[in-house]
């Protein structure tokens, strides 16, 4: 064995955690030492995930250490993008909510922006979970298309998750980027409109909004609020459900025969509550 495959022997020791010196130094954001490293190693040669299913780029992404992802991306030919639950570098920035890290990996991996991970959430779904505008425009402005990827369970695309937790700024963003979007409902027939009343927009104000910067109304945003999801429930049937102090809206809904209706409502407002992103509740 000469010396050159000696060092690189060395260098992919792990240890108890499955960290080779490589995951360390990244993991610290040690720019220097990387470099070193990788100077060392094999350019072609990609380094495997540790015990948590991190790769070297992806602890980099994670702190966002913009150094030590600039080398792993420029002097490793293969770097492994890879994180747990199937999760990618760039998730990694999003959900760091790291614009510069993003635009970084986007440089070298621009195909990343529509890889979806275990649950179908591709890096544009946490970063418009997260109301992290800076990262939504780098997004969009590489790879529009992302804005009409679906998750898997629910069929929640990026701008349904924006509504979902009243981010009005991120949906109206990715909505400027993506006008028709707006058109598409989850696996329950819920649209943009229905969510935003969730997060207690009342629909015609959520409207008015979406069409201040424009000359003339959005057609297919005002079509929105007269949408019946699966169970003919509209957003403004939401939105009065969802207000207890509105008495007059709930008598509304109780003398016109609709108990029923209500109480579906009030049913898919408590699993939607329940809902988690990257294992954390919405």
């Amino acid at each position: 064995m000469d010396q050159a495959n000696a060092i690189r022997e060395m260098l992919r020791i792990t240890d108890q955690e499955s960290d080779t010196a490589l995951h360390v130094a990244a993991q610290y954001g040690d720019d220097e030492m990387v470099e070193g490293l990788l100077e060392l190693e094999d350019p072609d040669f990609s380094y495997s995930a540790n015990k948590n299913q991190k790769t070297p780029l992806y602890l980099a992404a994670e702190i966002g250490n913009r150094g030590v992802l600039s080398v792993l991306l420029d002097k490793s030919k293969s770097a492994g993008q890879g994180g747990p639950h199937g999760r990618t570098a760039l998730h990694a920035a999003a959900m760091a909510e790291d614009a510069e890290a993003t635009k970084i990996i986007l440089k070298k991996k621009g195909n990343l922006t529509t890889e979806r991970d275990e649950d179908g959430h591709t890096p544009l779904h946490y970063a418009a979970h997260k109301c992290c505008s800076s990262v939504v425009e780098e997004l969009l402005k590489w790879d529009a298309s992302a804005a009409y990827v679906c998750d898997r369970k629910l069929g929640m695309t990026p701008l349904l998750m924006a509504a979902r937790q009243g981010h009005l700024q991120i949906s109206q963003k990715i909505h400027s980027f993506c006008p028709d979007c707006c058109e598409n409902v989850d696996k329950r027939g819920w649209n943009l409109l229905h969510f935003l009343a969730f997060r207690v927009y009342r629909p015609r104000i959520a409207i008015y909004f979406f069409t201040l910067s424009r000359k003339m109304e959005c057609a297919s945003i005002r079509n929105l609020m007269d949408w019946n999801n699966a169970l003919g429930i509209t957003p403004h049937q939401v939105y009065d459900a969802y207000q207890p102090r509105i008495a007059r809206a709930r008598k509304s809904l109780e003398n016109s025969g609709q108990k029923e209706k209500k109480k579906q409502i009030e049913e898919l407002l408590e699993d939607i509550a329940l809902e988690e992103v990257a294992e954390c509740p919405v």
